[in-house]
């Protein structure tokens, strides 16, 4: 009943409220993470951080860049992952200032982990959501991926991975701000 009512309360104020987005925009967000896990002896930590930079062509589309670092492991062994990629952001309007969004983007990383082997990355996703845009410059998102390949080299180990994902339990929320 909570969520319902929140989905309501966030529907009414959208309804309320003006549009803002415009061509020539410039869009700025990403991500920060921070996790520590004990697993009895081994202490898990994981970092990493996203930002990522878009220019709106037109009312309802914007291509942009990112940028990221990642590093996960243990005391005893961790491995960092440089990573860059390009990404589109394609908005409808639902009212004015609540929007539905995709954003497929496509990732390319390179690292190293604690024993010096090298890490390649490649990645291709697909993620939808929402957006709600408080001011002219300031939104609120809710994401989630939900379709993803990925493929990672470790020496000489290859790992691929294909994944659909449609859990409520992983929806990433963020804030971008827009430049005029």
């Amino acid at each position: 009943m909570k969520k319902l009512t929140a989905i309501i309360l966030f529907s009414f104020i959208a309804l309320a409220a003006n549009a803002q987005i415009e061509k020539g925009n410039v869009q700025l967000s990403g991500t920060f993470v921070y996790a520590n896990s004990d697993f009895g002896a081994n202490d898990f930590q994981s970092f990493s951080f996203s930002p990522q930079a878009g220019l709106f062509l037109s009312d309802k589309t914007s291509l942009g860049v990112l940028l990221g670092y990642n590093s996960t492991g243990s005391s005893n062994s961790k491995t960092n992952i440089f990573t860059f990629g390009a990404f589109a952001r394609f908005y409808k309007p639902v009212a004015e200032r609540f929007y539905l969004f995709a954003q497929p983007q496509l990732t390319i990383g390179t690292g190293e982990t604690g024993a010096s082997q090298d890490v390649s990355t490649f990645g291709i996703s697909a993620r939808g959501g929402l957006s709600y845009f408080f001011t002219d410059k300031l939104s609120m998102d809710m994401s989630l991926t939900a379709i993803s390949y990925s493929s990672e080299e470790v020496g000489a180990d290859k790992t691929d991975i294909f994944s659909v994902n449609f859990n409520p339990a992983s929806v990433g929320i963020g804030i971008t701000f827009l430049l005029k």
